[in-house]
């Protein structure tokens, strides 16, 4: 037997817009922290490219968790419009962290260079980690964008025409 969801209180609306909102000034800190790093842009700096890479590759299981938890909370609460906000979100966080993967690979053989040899080993497995976990949460983001939009459309209502319906009594 299959359960009907019961529609929520009129307080718990209230609690939950409130969280959607402060889960969503959340989700603003890491990027805020990316964009203070990354000013003054230098995309010519390989130091520069290297580490603002990386310091949003490193935020992404941060955004990834805050944007499932309001996919979440909306809809449990039956905000379609909080659920679509967060699978845009998260498949337009795939798109640009899967776009910025293969440069901060590249970049990071450039650094590696730079690097004293007796911190090589920290700085690799450091890299590495944050590549890994970069590419396994751009998955994690693509796959939660893509189900958080599909259960964000609208429901197709049919209208009854005149004469269908139920029949009873007739045999």
């Amino acid at each position: 037997m299959m359960r009907v969801p019961t529609p929520l209180s009129a307080r718990s609306q209230f609690v939950i817009s409130a969280a959607v909102a402060v889960l969503t000034l959340a989700a603003c800190s890491p990027l805020a922290d990316v964009m203070v790093q990354g000013l003054p842009v230098a995309t010519g700096e390989v130091r520069w490219r290297f580490q603002t890479f990386g310091t949003l590759l490193a935020a992404l299981p941060q955004l990834a968790l805050i944007l499932a938890t309001v996919a979440g909370v909306g809809s449990l609460a039956g905000h379609r419009v909080a659920v679509r906000g967060a699978s845009v979100a998260a498949l337009v966080l795939a798109t640009v962290a899967i776009a910025l993967l293969p440069f901060f690979a590249l970049d990071f053989v450039e650094m590696r260079r730079l690097v004293p040899m007796e911190r090589k080993p920290t700085f690799d497995r450091a890299t590495m980690k944050t590549g890994l976990f970069g590419g396994l949460f751009v998955l994690g983001l693509a796959y939660l964008g893509w189900m958080g939009w599909q259960a964000s459309t609208k429901e197709k209502t049919t209208q009854r025409k005149e004469g269908q319906g139920l029949v009873v009594g007739q045999g």
